[in-house]
Order: structure tokens, then sequence, then C-alpha cells
């Protein structure tokens, strides 16, 4: 990070706020699961919108051993139900759309 609270960290952790309340009060582990991806993206977007920004504050390999974590995750959980491949592969996508970010924001800025 970079320090600071920008506008759209306020709206994040808003955000997050909410998510959480809901799942507290329904108990539901399925709904608890689509709320954590749900937050994770929400928390994902400063990072997005940084990567926008200032394309060269952030560096495509680090983000890609986290987009080949993810599928390693899943095999070695051994299990493909939905509630286990949910957040992983959510995970990877997003990861992934991140790499792309960075490399189309640093080509058409260099």
């Amino acid at each position: 990070g970079v320090g600071g609270i920008s506008r759209i960290d306020l709206i994040c952790y808003f955000l997050l706020i909410v998510d959480v309340a809901v799942w507290q009060t329904t108990k539901n582990s399925l709904l608890a699961l689509h709320l954590s991806v749900l937050a994770d993206l929400i928390a994902f977007m400063p990072t997005l919108v940084k990567t926008w920004r200032q394309p060269f504050s952030e560096t495509a390999q680090f983000f890609v051993y986290g987009a080949v974590g993810a599928p390693l995750n899943i095999v070695a959980n051994g299990q493909y139900t939905y509630g286990v491949l949910l957040f992983p592969v959510y995970l990877a996508v997003a990861i992934i759309f991140e790499v792309g970010l960075i490399k189309y924001r640093q080509k058409i800025t260099a």
C-alpha cells in the first residue's frame, strides 16, 4: 500500500461491514462463502484502481504466483464441489485479470 484513506477505501470498508453483518445475521455458510468472495472482490478494487492509475507500481510476477497457487489449492484439497472450488477459481480469475491489467497499462503508458 501507499498509505492514506481515499474515498474508494471508505466505500470498500462500508461494503465489507454490510457483508459481514448480513453473514452474521443469517448464519448461512453458503451465503457466507458468497459474501467472502464479494468481500474479497470489494477489497481488491483499490488494487485495480491503483494499477490503472499507476501501472508501474505493481509487479505482474507477484500476482502470477497467486494465480498459480489458486489451482494448486484445488488440487491439494482433492474435492471438486462448488463450495470448495468457488473461492480459488474466483481468486485465479481476479489475479489473471490483474496481471492482464498490469501488462496492458504498462504497455500503453510506457
